[in-house]
This record gives structure tokens, sequence and C-alpha cells, in this order.
């Protein structure tokens, strides 16, 4: 974990310090939270909502101290498109499709990714559907899982979005 926060702060470099504090913050919380999800299949409020409260309120006190009212901006559409995109996917498909937990995850990594681009923004989200397709793949291939096999999507959320930001460094 030191290794991926050090990395993360790296990242965010040139940014306000309230917003390297944000991207630091997917180190200890996101690796959790891949390990909460990869074991018992949930990623709890008590984890995910506190992750965005603090996520949204370091961006914004970076826009407020830096004057990065652009990035801000954007940090919030990403958060309004991206989160509400989920959380309707959730509220469609029920069980069938994307978590619950997982739209609530997004809320915090959509605005991080957005903070720092659309083109992060839409390469974590697509990482994410392209490292989780590729592993339902094999495990079908496999024949450890079937169509009907729930498997945990904030695992790649979390990588996806780790990706995103380490590629744009």
């Amino acid at each position: 974990m030191p290794a991926l926060a050090a990395a993360l702060v790296w990242v965010s470099r040139d940014e306000p310090l309230a917003a390297a504090a944000a991207t630091a913050l997917l180190a200890p919380v996101g690796l959790l939270l891949l390990a909460v999800d990869a074991d018992v299949h949930r990623l709890p409020n008590a984890l995910t909502l506190p992750f965005a409260a603090a996520v949204l309120a370091l961006l914004a006190l970076a826009a407020t101290t830096s004057g990065q009212w652009d990035d801000l901006r954007r940090a919030l559409v990403a958060t309004a498109g991206v989160g509400g995109a989920f959380v309707l996917v959730s509220l469609v498909l029920g069980s069938r499709g994307i978590g619950m937990g997982d739209a609530k995850l997004v809320l915090a990594l959509a605005p991080l990714l957005g903070w720092y681009g659309w083109s992060t923004l839409v390469l974590g989200v697509y990482a994410a559907f392209a490292l989780g397709g590729v592993a339902a793949l094999v495990l079908l291939v496999l024949r450890r899982a079937d169509r009907a096999t729930h498997l945990a999507f904030g695992p790649y959320l979390v990588i996806g979005a780790v990706l995103a930001l380490l590629v744009r460094a």
C-alpha cells in the first residue's frame, strides 16, 4: 500500500495539496473496498459514503484554495453523469446488473478522475469494464462461472481508477 500511495501522490504532484490528499485516499480506502468486495461481494455504506464525501470535500477545498473552479466543475459533472448512470442502471437492473454499492463507490471515483480530465475519467470507467469483462470471460472459459454467477465489480472500478491515474502521469 505505501508504494501505491506514493505513486498516487506522485500523480498529483502538480495539484493543490487537498486534491493530492483526495487522490492519496484511493490507496488505503480503495484497497480496503477492493478486498471487502472481492471477499463478501458488498461495498458497505460505512466505507463508500464517507469516501465520496471526503473526496468531494477535498476537491472543493482544492478549488477554493487554488482557483481551479473548472476542475471542480468537471469533477461535479463527472459525478452527476457517471454516478447517475450507475445509480440508474442499478435501480433498473437490480441484482442482474451493477450493484448499488458499485454506484456509491463511483460517487467517490468519478469526481476524482473527473478532476484530472475527461480522458482520465473515460479511461478509468473503460478500464473497469474491460478488466471486469476479461475476468468474466476467463471465468466462463475455465467453467468457474456461468452467466448467472455474481461477480464483484468494485475491484475493477478501483483498479481502473488507479490505472487511469497512473497512465495520466
